[in-house]
């Protein structure tokens, strides 16, 4: 049957292609719908396909009959309700089709890229990037020997070791006395960095490092992180602790290996008890640590303190959150989505912050739509008002399916990731991830 579909279908011109072609399964003719612009209206009554458009001059391949009913589709990627069930609808350039899901295997996610970067993503010119694809896009055990080599290799090349030798004696980097203040040359940066390479927590300049900003930015009364060390006081400044900070360490230390470390675990709990979700409150919160720092608190949390409290969080393997934390995560999660990810929640036709357009790796206490997605759907979450997000993540790919860098601190890094505008593996991988977890 594919075939002889296959065989109506009428050739694709060059005015054509930005056109819909809808097939009648009754009639068995073929239907030139109205081009493209903003949504695609489908207006067969009972039954009809919408093919896959290839490039000017070729045949359109059929996808599979869809039962469609008179509506408009969004062009772009959207997982929606069609008839009672999960559809997927997306165009990319000469390209529109309806995938069901639960057709054809399990729901292809990469249907909606423009390219299969895996290749590029395995490639052993970055040990990390490779180690991630192999275990989150194509679900290898963690005991396969590819797994295991590619993770050894994080340690011996790359971007890894070359910030590990640049560490001094004492397991600080820059300055001892600067390690947040030193953007983004300092201790604290460096971990961030080495967390989101999957460094080797075992490592002794790994545990040096980490040790050295325990002892030095842990705050001995709250046990959250401080902008700088107590002299009088030892560990951090009680009166500088801040929620992005606590956020990005506590997270770093859990990926580098100190989940069940008691220090660590009264950091969590500073998450818990002091984080706050704002959005507009009449009256803000009042007493330490909120009175210091208006720009992290005050009517309205600051979206960048929310965002790595929850990334800290997601960390924490479920069978392991108490229900205080998972409390913690519900607040924030709703907080997320009540700004539909990126926009004010007040009025979601404005951006928050048009520099979450701009996706980075790595953000250090800055965040983006991407991200905020990543932690969203590493929490299980998949909601209606993440979708815009989702849309936004795929359109912007470029022709073969990548994503360039748009945003980076490089030039201020120790070791500069990657390259400004061009493709990156990182920002790929990343949309990857959140796109695989949204259609699962």
């Amino acid at each position: 049957a594919a075939s002889r579909d296959r065989a109506r279908c009428p050739p694709v011109t060059h005015r054509q292609k930005r056109r819909l072609l809808v097939l009648n399964q009754q009639s068995g003719k073929w239907t030139n719908r109205s081009p493209i612009r903003g949504a695609a209206r489908v207006e067969e009554a009972d039954r009809g396909v919408i093919l896959q458009r290839d490039e000017p001059g070729n045949s359109s391949g059929v996808v599979q009959p869809r039962q469609l009913r008179n509506a408009h589709y969004p062009v772009s990627m959207i997982l929606g309700r069609l008839d009672g069930k999960q559809t997927l609808f997306r165009e990319r350039r000469h390209q529109v089709h309806v995938w069901q899901k639960g057709e054809a295997g399990m729901a292809d996610w990469r249907s909606a890229l423009r390219g299969d970067p895996t290749d590029w993503l395995l490639q052993e010119d970055d040990p990390s990037v490779r180690y991630l694809t192999l275990v989150d896009i194509m679900d290898r055990p963690a005991g396969a020997a590819e797994v295991e080599q590619a993770r050894a290799e994080i340690m011996r090349t790359g971007v890894v070791p070359a910030i590990l030798s640049k560490q001094a004696d004492g397991g600080y980097w820059e300055r001892s006395d600067r390690s947040y203040d030193a953007k983004y040359r300092g201790t604290v940066w460096q971990l961030i960095i080495l967390a989101e390479l999957c460094a080797d927590g075992d490592d002794e300049r790994v545990r040096k490092g980490c040790e050295f900003v325990l002892d030095d930015l842990q705050d001995i009364e709250s046990h959250g992180f401080s902008v700088h060390h107590g002299v009088k006081t030892g560990g951090g400044r009680h009166s500088e602790v801040i929620p992005c900070l606590t956020g990005n360490l506590a997270w770093s230390l859990l990926r580098l290996g100190y989940g069940g470390d008691a220090r660590l675990e009264r950091a969590v709990d500073w998450i818990v008890r002091y984080q706050r979700f704002d959005d507009g409150v009449v009256d803000p919160p009042v007493g330490w640590p909120y009175d210091k720092y208006e720009m992290c608190w005050g009517r309205h949390t600051c979206h960048m303190g929310g965002a790595k409290a929850l990334k800290a969080l997601s960390e924490i393997p479920g069978a392991d959150r108490s229900a205080d934390v998972r409390r913690t995560i519900d607040h924030g999660v709703e907080y997320v989505l009540a700004h539909h990810v990126h926009k004010r929640s007040h009025d979601l036709t404005q951006v928050s912050k048009p520099g979450w357009l701009r996706f980075g790796f790595p953000l250090m206490y800055q965040t983006d739509a991407l991200e905020m997605l990543g932690i969203l759907t590493r929490l299980g979450c998949r909601d209606e008002r993440m979708r815009e997000a989702v849309e936004l993540v795929v359109s912007k790919q470029d022709a073969v399916g990548r994503w360039k860098l748009a945003n980076t601190f490089n030039g201020r890094f120790q070791v500069d990731v990657e390259e400004k505008g061009r493709p990156s593996k990182w920002v790929t991988l990343n949309a990857l991830r959140v796109l695989k977890a949204w259609a699962a």
